[in-house]
């Protein structure tokens, strides 16, 4: 994984909707770094955040990892441009029992991950992997990602065991010479998948594909709609 981890690069702007979650009252964002409990590290101030609350990075640098489990808002405050540096990741994930509605929004990741799974996964440059559970949501929108020269580099993956409905939509993806990867994979290995795959731009070397969907099970059903403009 660390392997891995180290050949991939940057990530803006990406939203994920991730299970179905109720309302839930209105409820002033964390700011961090800020008052207590996000007077330390961004971490501490998410653990201590709700579920359904909104925690907002006011700094432009963030040289830290940081996890979570529940449902959260992840973006910038107002004026920031906050940049994950030195392989630092984000990795948010529910329980094959909890429904999470997660969205990470404007956030830049020099040359770490993003990965949003339930129960666990690993990294690509960004990679949406639902293993267990009820039907799962999802939308990987208006992101700018470089993947550079490594064996089976991956830009967008999206791998799922349990029915999924969503969207790989406006991504600009640049593949520097990835052996045996692609820019955008979508496979599902069981359950149903709903997938649109629309106005990406792909372009690069050495790659296996630009868009790659595969139904992995038999049994399985997958609809995906393509638009290439």
């Amino acid at each position: 994984m660390k392997r891995k981890l180290k050949y991939l690069s940057r990530i803006i702007a990406t939203t994920f909707l991730f299970g179905i979650v109720s309302s839930v009252a209105y409820a002033a964002p964390y700011v961090w770094p800020g008052a207590a409990p996000c007077n330390t590290t961004l971490q501490n101030c998410i653990d201590n955040a709700g579920s359904g609350d909104t925690v907002e990075i006011a700094t432009n640098t963030v040289d830290e990892s940081i996890t979570f489990d529940k449902s959260l808002t992840l973006r910038p405050a107002a004026g920031y441009s906050p940049r994950f540096i030195n392989i630092q990741n984000i990795v948010a994930s529910s329980t094959g029992s909890t429904d999470n509605s997660i969205t990470i929004q404007g956030i830049v990741m020099e040359t770490g991950v993003i990965i949003v799974t339930h129960n666990s996964s690993y990294g690509q440059a960004i990679r949406f992997w639902p293993i267990s559970g009820g039907k799962t949501f999802f939308n990987i929108s208006s992101n700018n990602i470089t993947v550079p020269s490594g064996d089976q580099m991956y830009g967008i993956q999206v791998h799922s065991n349990s029915d999924i409905e969503g969207s790989v939509s406006n991504n600009v993806i640049v593949m520097e010479g990835a052996t045996q990867g692609d820019a955008i994979q979508v496979v599902n290995m069981g359950g149903n998948a709903i997938v649109d795959i629309i106005g990406n731009t792909v372009s690069g070397t050495n790659m296996n594909n630009g868009i790659d969907v595969y139904q992995y099970t038999v049994g399985c059903n997958t609809a995906v709609r393509l638009l290439i403009i």
